[in-house]
């Protein structure tokens, strides 16, 4: 049997109990306790599954590791998931982002209609740091691009030489 006043078990045929020593009485049958204490015990307290929220977590995270991984422009996705026909093993996006500093990318209609893509970063040239300006046309059909523009600074055009002169120090430093 236990103790009624401090719940511990006490011998059927003692007179009190060993754990505070109160005066036991011997009324009530040990099985009729047990349960009393084993119902006070768990009464409202009936533990709730978390799988729930975890779930919910792990989905938020993935939605969030997607909106972060692509730029919601599907032009620019695009033009950053590719490579360029001179250069095969050179993915733009990856390429760029690693080589420029503060890489940008945007994607607008032209004045002609067709999509552009455009890549703004910074890198060396000639000890100092320039600005670089690529744009790609998009074929909204087909998906393929092309450079149509490259230029440092706001409104220097690059020579064809130069243009090819940066993307090879790219694909070096992209293949290094």
């Amino acid at each position: 049997m236990f103790c009624k006043n401090c719940g511990k078990f006490v011998e059927s045929d003692a007179d009190f109990c060993t754990s505070c020593g109160k005066k036991v009485e011997n009324s009530e049958p040990e099985t009729a306790h047990e349960e009393a204490v084993q119902t006070a015990s768990f009464s409202g307290n009936s533990k709730k599954s978390k799988a729930p929220i975890v779930i919910a977590i792990i989905l938020i995270a993935i939605v969030v590791i997607a909106v972060l991984a692509g730029s919601g422009d599907k032009y620019v996705d695009l033009v950053k998931g590719g490579h360029l026909q001179s250069y095969p093993n050179m993915p733009i996006g990856e390429a760029f982002d690693n080589f420029f500093y503060d890489p940008e990318w945007k994607s607008f209609k032209a004045s002609d209609g067709s999509m552009i893509v455009e890549f703004n970063g910074v890198c060396t040239y000639f000890n100092e740091d320039t600005t670089c300006t690529f744009q790609f046309e998009v074929s909204e059909n087909s998906g393929e691009f092309e450079i149509v523009y490259a230029g440092f600074g706001e409104d220097e055009s690059m020579s064809i030489l130069e243009m090819y002169a940066l993307l090879e120090t790219v694909e070096d430093d992209y293949l290094s």
